[in-house]
């Protein structure tokens, strides 16, 4: 925007202003402008080295898993063995005694049945009680061939694992808030709502106030 009524606003300079900086809101001259321009490209370098430090940073942080990381691992290697240990607790359970139990009622039957023909001296009544007993075993295998269980499924709650609140990370702005006794806000991804004495203050991301209001009520309340 051409301004040439007015003066530059650099202290000590004459020339007319070009145009007015949206930034910052002054007139400026061509030479004045420029050098504004320059003072603030030559702010990027500096941020572009920030930038490749910090990915340095994080590069050197995945090549060393920190103390949380480790900690987390360990939890994990915890879990999946009380896991295991639940797993062979009900395998013993339903499985392997019973079929422990099994073995040996056979082995009991075999040894029996064995001496019986060694001696040839088996009698019909003990015949008959023989063959119940197989019977009854065989029914024991069946059930332990079909045997069902209700398993339901392991949930973990969100909770299990939570940050710590403290220590508190550091802040990145800090503003000063005037009030007499106590104030509200109430903030979203983008502003910050505060009351500030008898005022209602909008601010931005970098805790700029974009817009503010008289507020003659006792404070921000969530319906």
């Amino acid at each position: 925007m051409s301004t040439s009524s007015r003066s530059c606003t650099v202290g000590g300079c004459k020339n007319p202003s070009r145009t007015v900086c949206i930034c910052c809101n002054n007139c400026f001259c061509r030479n004045h402008l420029t050098q504004q321009f320059n003072q603030i490209n030559e702010r990027l370098p500096p941020l572009i080295d920030k930038i490749n430090g910090l990915t340095l940073r994080l590069h050197k942080v995945s090549l060393t898993e920190p103390s949380y990381l480790v900690a987390l691992e360990k939890w994990r290697d915890d879990a999946h063995r009380t896991i295991d240990r639940y797993y062979e607790e009900k395998r013993q359970d339903f499985v392997d005694d019973r079929r422990d139990k099994l073995k040996k009622e056979l082995d009991r039957l075999r040894k029996l049945l064995d001496k019986l023909i060694r001696k040839q001296d088996a009698t019909r009544e003990y015949v008959d009680i023989l063959t119940k007993d197989i019977r009854s075993i065989e029914q024991k295998f069946n059930e332990f061939q079909h045997l069902r269980l209700t398993i339901h499924p392991l949930v973990i709650d969100a909770n299990l694992i939570l940050r710590d609140l403290l220590p508190l990370p550091s802040s990145c702005r800090t503003i000063k808030i005037k009030f007499d006794e106590w104030s509200s806000l109430a903030t979203n991804e983008k502003s910050l709502l505060i009351q500030q004495e008898s005022n209602l203050c909008l601010l931005d991301r970098h805790l700029a106030i974009i817009k503010e209001l008289p507020w003659p009520h006792t404070g921000i309340w969530e319906t």
